[in-house]
């Protein structure tokens, strides 16, 4: 079996890679990408830090990487390729840290399997923590859902309904930020908003059958001016906006089912009273 470390070793005591500089190295004079704990601690060395850590010593802004190079230059604790199913998702982890490292499904001028090197972030191998988005408390949370109708303010579908062309998947409301890599302090109310589990940024790398352009395009093309221009504006806020008929119904759908009753029962008379 090759054992990826002991050549990682070798080849740099055979200077046959650069000599990396001393803060490249932990404590304990292993380098940070090939930790297995965090220095002191029984806990695991996450591949999220060794990804940060590798492209700090390793790469260089603007450099494309495959995720078969990376596999091989951060492997698993025997030495062996990091073969975990879901290693592609560190590079999504990283954003919160304001690491940018885009794929072809951010920019698809990359070929499949193709990563760039955007922008350096914290230094999360020297502990994450410090580095950590503060936590939302749970009333500011309701504030948020309450502000956004309980909404996904990205695709505008509601608390428990159902995803429009995927009967029986209903629609979970979590809160998102518009800017990642807000550091500590208190949570910024403007800088939240309602999400649903798919379009929340850690969930939506997950989607196996993410569209491109070229699928999406030919039904934007199919519509219609004032649909396409309602599109373009969602574009350019990065949200879809709500028209005061959604914010009120956004209201009524949380009301108990019987005050809903009541609602429609009023409206329907309201309707076919006298005009």
């Amino acid at each position: 079996m090759i054992d990826i470390r002991a050549i990682c070793i070798l080849a740099h005591q055979n200077k046959e890679v650069p000599e990396y500089p001393p803060d490249a190295y932990a404590p304990d004079g292993t380098l940070w990408w090939l930790l297995t704990y965090w220095p002191g601690k029984r806990m695991r060395f996450g591949a999220e830090v060794k990804v940060a850590a590798w492209l700090r010593f390793n790469a260089q802004i603007g450099d494309i990487l495959t995720m078969a190079r990376l596999r091989a230059v951060i492997p698993e604790d025997d030495g062996r390729p990091n073969l975990q199913e879901h290693f592609n998702r560190r590079f999504r982890a990283l954003r919160p840290y304001k690491w940018s490292v885009p794929s072809h499904r951010d920019d698809n001028t990359l070929a499949p399997g193709q990563y760039r090197f955007d922008k350096e972030g914290h230094p999360i191998w020297l502990g994450k923590a410090q580095f950590r988005q503060a936590s939302i408390s749970a009333p500011v949370r309701r504030q948020v859902l309450a502000r956004d109708g309980n909404r996904c303010v990205i695709c505008g579908v509601g608390s428990g309904e159902e995803y429009p062309g995927k009967p029986g998947s209903h629609a979970v409301i979590t809160v998102g930020h518009f800017r990642a890599g807000i550091l500590t302090g208190p949570p910024d109310l403007d800088n939240l908003r309602a999400e649903c589990s798919l379009c929340n940024e850690p969930m939506r790398d997950e989607a196996s059958n993410a569209e491109t352009v070229e699928d999406v395009w030919p039904r934007i093309r199919a519509l219609g001016g004032p649909d396409k221009r309602n599109l373009l504006r969602w574009l350019e806020l990065g949200q879809r906006t709500r028209t005061r008929l959604d914010r009120i119904y956004d209201d009524i759908r949380v009301l108990p089912p019987g005050q809903r009753d009541q609602l429609r029962q009023r409206l329907e008379e309201n309707l076919s009273g006298p005009s």
